[in-house]
């Protein structure tokens, strides 16, 4: 794809199998030579923001949620879903096409039930590793005593 804000010359953009397929099948039935066409059945221009109106209907007539939902919400849900996955953030970034490492930090967005459940493994790692030096330490002790 050509660069969209840098002159760096072009960004791979990586995606998956099932992506591919579902583009390779669109291009297949499509009877315009653009894969996203921006004319609708009636002829008319389809502009940005019709399809930020689509998601919006789309997600409240689905999912419940209202305002504040934009096309552009679709990479942060996408980065954070990586990031539930324990993909590296900076592979994150390799997906999502930043350069700058610190920008993908902004885009992944940790849920409360990772952040308990990483917390509970660092916890539960500093216990053993306390549990396991009073032991040690304990022992010590003891045979100084014998």
């Amino acid at each position: 794809f050509a660069q969209t804000k840098t002159t760096d010359g072009e960004q791979i953009r990586v995606f998956g199998s099932a992506a591919k397929r579902l583009l390779q099948e669109m291009h297949e039935t499509k009877s315009s030579k653009y894969l996203f066409p921006s004319i609708d059945k009636n002829g008319q221009e389809i502009h940005r923001q019709d399809c930020g109106k689509a998601l919006k209907m789309i997600c409240a007539s689905v999912a419940g949620l209202q305002d504040k939902i934009h096309p552009h919400s679709l990479r942060h849900s996408f980065a954070t879903q990586c990031n539930e996955l324990d993909v590296p953030e900076i592979q994150i970034g390799g997906l999502l096409g930043h350069s700058n490492g610190g920008v993908t930090a902004n885009y992944t967005h940790n849920r409360l039930k990772k952040l308990i459940t990483k917390a509970n493994t660092v916890s539960e790692s500093i216990d053993a590793l306390l549990t396991q030096g009073y032991h040690k330490a304990e022992q010590e002790i003891q045979n100084q005593g014998a």
